[in-house]
């Protein structure tokens, strides 16, 4: 079993966060978002990961390189058209055995050994909510196992949109796709209020979803919160439902259901449903509606 995790996407509704760091590199508590996906697959039987990079595909592989030289993972380029299907083409000479595909900017809180387990490895197998799975519909899938010959149908749609395309070649070629209803929660990462949702989600069910290992130090269960141990918090700091990054510097303020990116630094702050991030010397604030707590 091999996996492939798609990162090159640029993240256009995420900006101005992505002008500075893909959307795969964005934070949430303890890790990036690419974290989180390498360690899904560390716990799985996986024989090689490739990375399909193009937008700061520098820096994915730089954070590679020093977070996770350990690994056996290969980053590879994609070349244009730069779409979803342009991705999975381009990694065809890559693969050579049945691959579980991750979409670089998605969360899931559940391991995927339940869909290793009951899927078909010849078969294209979709992880989908229980709705799509009955449905069939596959445009909303962040992981799915493809066999070989799949990349290669990728390949002939290429300029297409989306998931869709592709699924409809998989038909046309004989691979009848199968559904396999996602269990636990997860959440595609397209705008900053999928950023926070994703944050709150994990702050409030820490103790039932997967996270890596190095994101167990900093976890704050009375308020719900993460605070990185590198970060210069004022003891007056008011914080609830929010996450601190490294490098954050915090006097006095009153936070709730908020994500501080890496190296920022506030003083008297009142910030409350934002996503806060230093961009060059100056500091970004995206504020969002909250969304309602998702329950267990």
């Amino acid at each position: 079993m091999q996996a492939l995790i798609l990162a090159g996407g640029r993240g256009m509704r995420l900006n101005p966060l992505t002008d500075a760091l893909p959307t795969s590199l964005l934070y949430l508590p303890g890790a990036t978002i690419l974290d989180y996906l390498l360690y899904h697959l560390s716990v799985l039987s996986i024989s090689k990961t490739t990375l399909v990079l193009q937008y700061r595909g520098d820096q994915i592989a730089r954070h590679l390189a020093e977070h996770h030289s350990d690994s056996k993972m290969t980053p590879i380029p994609q070349y244009a058209p730069f779409t979803l299907l342009s991705a999975l083409a381009n990694a065809a000479p890559w693969v050579t055995e049945p691959t579980l595909v991750l979409h670089g900017n998605f969360f899931f809180s559940h391991d995927f050994h339940y869909l290793l387990e009951n899927a078909d490895l010849s078969r294209p197998t979709f992880l989908l909510s229980p709705e799509d799975a009955a449905e069939g519909r596959v445009q909303g899938a962040g992981a799915y196992l493809l066999p070989p010959e799949a990349f290669y149908l990728a390949a002939q749609v290429t300029t297409e949109k989306g998931l869709e395309p592709f699924h409809a070649a998989l038909k046309k070629a004989g691979l009848e796709p199968a559904y396999q209803p996602l269990q636990g929660w997860a959440r595609c990462i397209r705008t900053p209020s999928d950023l926070l949702a994703v944050n709150r989600y994990l702050l409030t069910h820490w103790h039932e979803v997967m996270y890596p290992p190095a994101a167990g130090i900093g976890y704050d269960a009375i308020n719900f919160s993460w605070v990185d141990p590198d970060s210069k918090i004022d003891k007056s700091v008011q914080g609830l439902f929010t996450t601190i990054g490294p490098g954050v510097t915090v006097r006095h303020g009153r936070l709730y259901n908020a994500l501080l990116l890496p190296g920022v630094e506030l003083d008297e702050a009142q910030e409350h449903n934002a996503v806060l991030a230093k961009n060059s010397n100056s500091l970004v604030r995206l504020y969002t509606s909250p969304e309602e707590p998702v329950m267990a």
